[in-house]
């Protein structure tokens, strides 16, 4: 049964992953402008996630594909949910994206890691 309307996008598991992408892509906003890193590695880190090699990877896979890309389709299966065939194909679209994001935000993260020598 949907809360807000007819269709699988109106049903609040939906807007509740709307919801969810919204809070990870604010706090990954705040994150990277808003938190100063302290020590030279990490801002080494976050220079290489956002200028240098690993900013591809990270802006089009995690980014573009595992936050934009998925929010656009379930907006936009929310949108389309008196059309269940049609809103439940975004939704589908929309899981693997996620995946994919994520697991190009972890891979990007992992590579970007750059720490300071002990001795």
């Amino acid at each position: 049964l949907s809360l807000a309307g007819e269709g699988v996008a109106g049903h609040p598991r939906e807007c509740g992953a709307v919801l969810a992408l919204l809070a990870a892509t604010l706090a990954l906003t705040w994150t990277l402008t808003g938190a100063t890193p302290r020590s030279e590695a990490a801002q080494e880190s976050v220079r290489l996630l956002t200028t240098g090699r690993l900013k591809r990877l990270f802006h089009q896979g995690a980014l573009l594909s595992g936050l934009a890309l998925p929010l656009l389709l379930l907006l936009l299966a929310y949108v389309l949910r008196s059309s269940p065939v049609l809103s439940g194909a975004l939704l589908a679209t929309a899981v693997p994206l996620r995946l994919l994001g994520d697991v190009s935000f972890r891979y990007a993260l992992l590579r970007a890691g750059v720490y300071t020598p002990v001795i």
